[in-house]
């Protein structure tokens, strides 16, 4: 489930291309690379999974809402967060003021976890199951080849021992 859920949230995050299919997209052009969090409006992954304009439009609708949501939710976690430090950092602090605070960080952070979700479910209704598969199946594949990139530039290079 753990892994499910990363590989989805990597959607949002990485998504790259290489020799995909060549298919006609008036509405990406001029667009070679867009930003990692639209991975529909990167012309490798239109062009892959076929993205049609009234698609992007429906994406970018969502986008624009849970983003707006999150970073809200977000500024109003950061504002309690500093609340409840403050109020621990007194002398005498008044104990149901903390309580109350951490709750509410607590309920935000649920929050915008059930928004993710909801992100996730609805891309997958406005591409469908099958696109949707792919788009995750590649992002598992960028996820893999992305920590195998890593693992070989943290592995150092041996050198030969010299012989005495």
């Amino acid at each position: 489930m753990k892994k499910t859920l990363m590989i989805l949230t990597a959607v949002l995050f990485v998504f790259s291309g290489s020799a995909f299919a060549q298919v006609k997209i008036e509405w990406l052009k001029g667009v070679e690379k867009a930003p990692i969090y639209r991975w529909w409006m990167d012309i490798h992954p239109a062009r892959q999974f076929k993205i049609t304009p009234k698609e992007v439009e429906k994406l970018d609708a969502v986008y624009k809402r849970t983003m707006t949501n999150l970073i809200e939710w977000k500024l109003t976690a950061k504002k309690a967060i500093l609340e409840l430090e403050m109020e621990m950092g007194k002398l005498n602090y008044d104990a149901d003021l903390c309580l109350e605070n951490f709750k509410k960080i607590q309920g935000l952070r649920s929050t915008m976890a059930i928004e993710r979700l909801k992100y996730f479910k609805e891309m997958r209704e406005i591409i469908g199951n099958q696109r949707f598969m792919h788009v995750v199946e590649a992002t598992y594949k960028q996820i893999e080849h992305n920590k195998r990139m890593l693992q070989e530039r943290r592995t150092p290079v041996k050198t030969p021992e010299k012989k005495e």
